[in-house]
């Protein structure tokens, strides 16, 4: 476990994601769907919905 001293914010991590959010959906624009740049876009879409759980779950917690 990361000490607390060294932990991001829980905003700037939303901050990240919602940015990794957006050029993921700026790339899966770009392409035809079942390209295999849509699918990879995609599926980086996904995870960063997984991620953003996974925050949510721990912003809970605190």
């Amino acid at each position: 476990m990361t000490p607390t001293s060294e932990r991001k914010p829980l905003g700037f991590l939303y901050d990240e994601l919602g940015d990794d959010m957006d050029a993921a959906y700026a790339e899966r624009r770009k392409h035809k769907p079942g390209t295999p740049e849509y699918v990879a876009a995609d599926e980086k879409i996904e995870s960063v919905y997984a991620a953003l759980r996974v925050l949510n779950i721990e912003a809970k917690a605190l």
